[in-house]
């Protein structure tokens, strides 16, 4: 009879538990409160272009160009969703020379506490590493698909040099079906800079799979030559049906006025992978 009498009131309280339990749960843990978030006023961007020396001219115009986005953000408000944050382009030179690109962007990203970088024109290769070392977020102006397979921390804004080495030889193709006169011999001259050898590395292998024939082939440094009648004569003497070439400011001026004084006709026209026709002393 003991045990009917303590197993009745083993259940009552244990029922008696329960009945508290639904009527009370349990408080809740206490959330911790969020820690006040020091916002910056000021946040650094990089930009490695080349001020001075013979790319100047462009890493001046593109320098500008941030400044100027840089300003209309800044007047707008800031950064609205960093409490109005204000931007501060932190400008790097290289001096047009590649191995100054690299202790550059070192510097900015070290010394100047850049959050990220922009750049570097010409001279990537040096800028990119260093931007990967840090992992210092890069937006890059120039590069090919194998940056992208190779740097996790750089991404670029416009398309793969790929891209372009496709629309030069495919409008080159497509003039042929129009006009019945395709080339058969190509002639090169590229620039030592990351640009000039890739671009010249991409042509190779489409020349190839094209099965034309190349029959001058040479680098020059780059924003240093400004007399090409070497070049010339030996291009002249090699008569190729197309000339393709990677310049850029300041050589690309002297290249196209010596060719036009040396009266050179390329029946499949040249091709460059490049720029200058921004700047009026091109045409002057």
């Amino acid at each position: 009879m003991n045990k009917i009498v303590i197993i009745v009131v083993s259940v009552l309280v244990v029922a008696a538990m329960a009945l508290v339990g639904c009527a009370t749960p349990p408080a809740e843990p206490a959330v911790p409160a969020t820690p006040a978030v020091n916002l910056p006023d000021v946040i650094k961007i990089g930009a490695i272009h080349p001020m001075t020396g013979g790319a100047s001219p462009a890493g001046q115009q593109m320098t500008a160009g941030a400044q100027l986005a840089v300003d209309q953000i800044n007047a707008s408000g800031g950064i609205k969703n960093m409490g109005g944050a204000k931007l501060e382009l932190i400008v790097g030179d290289y001096q047009s020379v590649s191995d100054i690109a690299g202790t550059e962007a070192e510097r900015v990203i070290t010394q100047e506490d850049v959050v990220v970088l922009m750049g570097s024109y010409a001279n990537t290769i040096p800028v990119t590493v260093q931007a990967q070392k840090y992992k210092c977020p890069m937006v890059c102006s120039v590069m090919g698909a194998h940056l992208d397979k190779t740097y996790d921390y750089v991404f670029r804004d416009f398309n793969m040099m790929e891209y372009d080495d496709q629309e030069i030889w495919g409008a080159v193709k497509f003039m042929g079906d129009q006009t019945g006169v395709y080339p058969k011999t190509i002639a090169m001259l590229h620039n030592d800079g990351e640009w000039g050898l890739t671009c010249r590395s991409i042509a190779t292998e489409t020349i190839a799979r094209e099965g034309w024939e190349i029959v001058y082939d040479e680098i020059y440094p780059w924003f240093t030559q400004t007399d090409f009648s070497s070049n010339l004569a030996e291009i002249a003497a090699a008569k190729p049906d197309l000339m393709a070439i990677s310049m850029c400011l300041p050589e690309h001026t002297y290249w196209s006025k010596q060719v036009m004084e040396a009266g050179l006709d390329f029946p499949c026209g040249m091709w460059s992978w490049g720029c200058a026709c921004e700047d009026p002393v091109f045409y002057e």
